[in-house]
């Protein structure tokens, strides 16, 4: 049975857009398709999650980038264990994935980013720089967040906008349903 996509907008995420709001962070909207908290710990709980970085706004050579982008991720979502990574071990269940797309193009979403075919060229020089973050079941998205920030350059400025927007992209409680 699919469900109907649930849409969580500006408003009713108060909490993120609040924390965010401080961080120069700006959440546009967080959609949850097919996200259920359960399957988010069979996923990621005490294993390798499998990170994809797209686009490099700073002046880090790419494979620095990406490495620092999940070590901001370490210990900002619920699964407790989560080890984000570019390069994931045995622990990882392969079809799962969070994709980070920074400089995402106006009209790009997370369901453009879980296809296996070749996503959209990142915006090169994007002020603010618009982000994409979708966690993927194979071709499948079960939650996106769109947001956008001004810099990911002064230190700290990563690290709070994954603890951010990976709070929106995986929470503890599957948004508007009851239970998991």
């Amino acid at each position: 049975m699919r469900k109907t996509p649930a849409l969580i907008p500006f408003a009713a995420a108060t909490s993120l857009g609040l924390i965010a709001a401080c961080a120069g962070i700006t959440q546009s909207y967080a959609v949850y398709p097919r996200y259920s908290a359960s399957d988010a710990t069979y996923a990621a709980a005490d294993r390798d999650l499998k990170v994809i970085v797209l686009g490099n706004p700073t002046a880090l050579p790419k494979d620095r980038f990406e490495s620092a982008v999940a070590l901001a991720m370490q210990g900002k979502n619920f699964q407790h264990g989560t080890r984000f990574t570019v390069t994931p071990g045995a622990s990882w269940r392969a079809d799962y994935r969070v994709v980070v797309a920074f400089g995402a193009p106006a009209n790009a979403s997370g369901s453009v980013y879980c296809r296996y075919a070749a996503p959209p060229e990142p915006v090169a020089g994007q002020q603010p720089i618009r982000m994409v973050l979708a966690f993927c079941d194979g071709e499948a998205l079960l939650s996106e967040v769109l947001a956008s920030t001004p810099s990911v350059a002064a230190p700290g400025e990563l690290d709070r906008l994954m603890a951010d927007t990976l709070r929106a992209l995986m929470p503890a409680v599957s948004p508007g349903r009851r239970g998991n």
